[in-house]
């Protein structure tokens, strides 16, 4: 079943088609564009991402975001399972000459089951062309203002041994990670297991009760491992990992001398510098730990196996950042170093911001 509505809201004072030139004829923005591109986008459950992207010119660029993001984007819809309900809403059009056109419009994308909405986006002169007889997105044809970095995604999961919806999150995670490489980095805290190197604190921090769930760049949680929430894993990589960086981390380096971490790096702000209340550098060891479980070994990946951080709240930024870390006992061949700056408010509510992040291998040799 298709769930598409129809929404354009076009008035006389909302919607302005102007004539510049007596000689050429005006578009019906409703019925050359809209009406397909709605169609089209209904249709990404069933027959794919090619109808929607014959909408998008191939120098499609709109703040930073380029053809192959939008395609990203639609693919992990599709790749959902879940008939999503798409609205596409008019919000002005003005036509500047025969084959060129400047609109304001909206995308909003809903669950039709729960009516939950995980897209509503409103897109400011966002300029269309006409090639070949067929009107094309062509955006804004701008990127973010002195910042070309993306910044990284982190998502940090809450898991257990003994959770039987746990295993279909890890296995989504470790496909985002191999699917976007360099792009996300994710750690498990494990819980009220034989994994749990105190998570206790962290995990009421965020505020649930019921295991599994993750925290996408400090902001976002899902909750859960059903079709639903497994899509928003991918709907959220994809929309932070689109965002530009707020900082850099730089010339990361480390040493291990018994149980002892030793480490210094540079954050370098982009733009706007940061406001340092509550801002936090953390840092964890993540690996792999093999444990049994009802009788049989069983192998997880991304432990947090140690955890520490920094208050950089009366930090000078400008100078190097130096930080130490236990080191976990028989430290796994694939031990990782990760180091990310969030603003740590006291309490969750879904602000406390993770600006960038790193990870790197780790091991006793160095």
């Amino acid at each position: 079943m298709k769930y598409v509505l129809y929404a354009l809201l076009i008035s006389c004072l909302a919607v302005s088609c102007t004539r510049f030139d007596s000689e050429f004829e005006l578009v019906d923005p409703q019925q050359d564009f809209v009406e397909p591109f709605t169609l089209a986008l209904g249709e990404i459950s069933t027959g794919g991402v090619e109808a929607v992207m014959s909408f998008y010119a191939g120098d499609y660029l709109y703040d930073g975001a380029s053809k192959g993001d939008r395609r990203a984007y639609f693919e992990a819809l599709q790749n959902s399972g879940i008939d999503y309900q798409y609205e596409v809403s008019l919000q002005s059009f003005s036509q500047i000459q025969a084959h060129e056109a400047v609109a304001d419009w909206i995308l909003k994308i809903s669950v039709p089951d729960t009516r939950e909405t995980i897209l509503d986006s409103t897109y400011t002169q966002d300029k269309l062309v006409k090639r070949n007889g067929k009107w094309l997105l062509y955006g804004n044809q701008k990127s973010p203002a002195g910042v070309t970095d993306k910044q990284m995604v982190l998502i940090e999961s809450f898991t257990a041994t003994w959770c039987s919806g746990c295993p279909e999150v890890a296995d989504k995670l470790e496909n985002l990670s191999n699917t976007y490489p360099n792009r996300i980095i994710y750690l498990k805290y494990h819980f009220q297991d034989a994994l749990d190197s105190g998570n206790s604190e962290l995990y009421a921090y965020y505020g649930q009760s019921t295991l599994p769930y993750s925290v996408f760049q400090g902001e976002t949680k899902v909750s859960g491992s059903n079709a639903n929430a497994l899509a928003q894993y991918d709907l959220n990589s994809y929309h932070y990992m689109n965002q530009p960086a707020r900082l850099k981390l730089e010339n990361i380096n480390y040493s291990i001398s018994g149980d002892n971490l030793a480490a210094n790096l540079k954050i370098n702000t982009l733009g706007t510098p940061l406001m340092q209340e509550n801002l936090r550098l953390r840092y964890a060891i993540i690996g792999s730990r093999t444990v049994t479980v009802a009788g049989t070994p069983k192998t997880y990946h991304h432990v947090v196996l140690s955890k520490a951080y920094t208050d950089l709240a009366l930090a000078n930024l400008d100078e190097v950042q130096n930080f130490n870390l236990d080191v976990p006992d028989d430290l796994p061949e694939d031990a990782s170093l990760v180091v990310f700056v969030q603003t740590f408010m006291p309490e969750f509510t879904n602000q406390v911001a993770i600006y960038n992040a790193l990870q790197i291998p780790i091991s006793n040799g160095n």
